[in-house]
């Protein structure tokens, strides 16, 4: 080491002449570079880092708008998801009404049903029990004997003849 030089300092053969400006702390120039050189690459650095700062901040601004956005659609799909539940919910109601009221309508229908079978057994007890000759209870219709089968084939799933002549006929029935 020299006399002038100290710990702090940079070599002396590395020192710029005293007619060059002074360069930013930390940077020291090759001999024989033009003094704006240091001064170009302490811009540089400055501009790189700012434009770093600047994408990190971009970066993160657009993170949280991503994830404001990912949550604005999953309240979309929460709500388009309840809208057709509740169109569902709905669509059941309606069903659950209309098979309320094929229940109320066959119950009816059975009612009545039942009630004349009621009547018909009970005229027909009568009949058992008091035969009138020539007459019979209102709403019992005389059995008509149908007259023979012919030698034709019978379709499948037609009833036989036997139990067709024995078949009473009824007066139709009004539906309520």
């Amino acid at each position: 080491m020299e006399e002038n030089d100290s710990p702090g300092r940079p070599p002396r053969a590395l020192m710029l002449p005293p007619d060059r400006p002074p360069l930013p702390m930390g940077f020291v120039a090759p001999p024989g570079t033009p003094p704006w050189l240091s001064w170009l690459q302490v811009g540089l650095t400055t501009m790189l880092a700012v434009l770093l700062a600047v994408s990190l901040v971009r970066s993160r601004e657009q993170s949280i708008e991503t994830q404001r956005l990912r949550q604005r659609i999953r309240l979309l799909e929460a709500n388009r998801s309840f809208d057709r539940s509740a169109a569902q919910d709905e669509q059941i109601q309606s069903v659950i009404g209309r098979v309320q009221t094929l229940e109320e309508v066959v119950s009816r229908r059975l009612q009545a049903s039942e009630r004349e079978r009621q009547r018909l057994e009970q005229q027909l007890l009568e009949l058992h029990t008091n035969p009138r000759p020539g007459r019979l209870s209102p709403g019992i219709a005389p059995q008509v004997p149908l007259p023979a089968p012919s030698a034709s084939p019978q379709p499948q799933g037609a009833p036989k003849p036997s139990a067709i002549n024995t078949m009473p006929l009824r007066p139709p029935q009004q539906l309520p």
